[in-house]
């Protein structure tokens, strides 16, 4: 029986190496932008990278390289996002506002930043949580 569950487990993975068809190092697709990358994208949990450009526009595409939607925001963008739990993407502009995008691309919060002094913690809500004098 255990050598069963080994061969079947040596199929699953040539298999699934047959599938993937890509060897380390190997390109799997690329995307251009307007304009340059500064960030580091975030990949979501179904596999979608998101990423900021300096064209203004926050790219969701798919694990295979296909283009799933932009967000416009008229405004450089060179922070990297980061995916809350619920896949929420949260990312921030250089001239101070806060973004916070559902999965599907559509707006769940715009909210401008308000120049909080240094040592400042912010709860989401924008409420002040803690000051560090």
């Amino acid at each position: 029986m255990a050598v069963q569950r080994q061969w079947i487990l040596v199929w699953i993975m040539v298999v699934a190496g047959l599938q993937a068809r890509a060897r380390p190092g190997e390109e799997l697709w690329h995307w251009t932008t307007g304009a340059g990358i500064l960030s580091s994208p975030a990949i979501g949990p179904d596999g979608t990278v998101y990423f900021g450009a300096d064209d203004g526009n926050l790219y969701a595409v798919s694990s295979s390289g296909r283009g799933r939607w932009l967000f416009p925001t008229y405004q450089i963008l060179e922070a990297s996002p980061a995916i809350g739990k619920d896949g929420t993407i949260y990312f921030g502009s250089t001239i101070g506002v806060f973004y916070a995008i559902n999965p599907d691309g559509r707006k769940r919060v715009l909210r401008p930043s308000h120049r909080p002094r240094r040592h400042d913690l912010l709860r989401f809500d924008g409420r002040k949580h803690l000051r560090i004098e």
